[in-house]
């Protein structure tokens, strides 16, 4: 499958020599890089010099994303989801902050969260180091996740959040992987090539 894909990466993968030519390898065009913010003080991070690269922030506290009143225009906001009431907060508000890693060791999505998420215009981000660490409790509940978001027409995205370059993801692999949920081509397509 040829493309231009994309993917949210930790900055910290722009401290290995060669992460861009390693990106360019693997036809990853579009690149978010991600800086975790934790605190207010977080806010104030510099992002590395990269190409083609664009700023993510990941909330850890969702009060954090709502006091930050100068927001990056073209960045991606994520909130750290997990437990059903954490993923509940971020889906249910109608700001551009979209719900990353909603696995937990319960339900963390039922059929009226994915409604609101439709309704608010929500994405999906699924970690794939999430998916490599925990395999047994993660691929059931993106099976029984993807079939409410597809059965609602939710938007979603796997991306690497890689922190070191064996951590990025080959788009071919991705989409082989991505075809054992039963998604249609074009959908994969959309998923791994598609900017949020």
């Amino acid at each position: 499958m040829k493309g231009k894909y994309f993917d949210v990466v930790s900055s910290e993968l722009f401290s290995y020599p060669n992460v861009e030519k390693i990106l360019e390898e693997l036809n990853i065009k579009e690149i978010y890089v991600v800086k975790t913010i934790k605190t207010k003080e977080d806010l104030d991070c510099i992002f590395p010099k990269a190409k083609n690269y664009k700023g993510a922030f990941l909330f850890t506290d969702l009060n954090l994303y709502h006091v930050t009143k100068e927001k990056p225009k073209n960045a991606l906001f994520l909130g750290q989801g997990g437990g059903l009431s954490a993923n509940a907060a971020i889906l249910s508000t109608k700001s551009d902050i979209h719900l990353y890693n909603p696995i937990s060791s319960e339900t963390s999505i039922d059929e009226g969260l994915a409604r609101i998420a439709k309704q608010n215009k929500k994405i999906i981000f699924f970690d794939i180091r999430e998916i490599r660490n925990n395999q047994n409790k993660c691929i059931k509940q993106i099976q029984f996740i993807l079939k409410l978001l597809k059965k609602h027409k939710v938007e979603f995205r796997f991306v690497s959040m890689a922190k070191i370059p064996e951590e990025l993801v080959d788009p071919q692999v991705l989409e082989r992987f991505l075809q054992n949920f039963a998604l249609e081509k074009t959908l994969i397509k959309r998923i791994i090539s598609e900017k949020p």
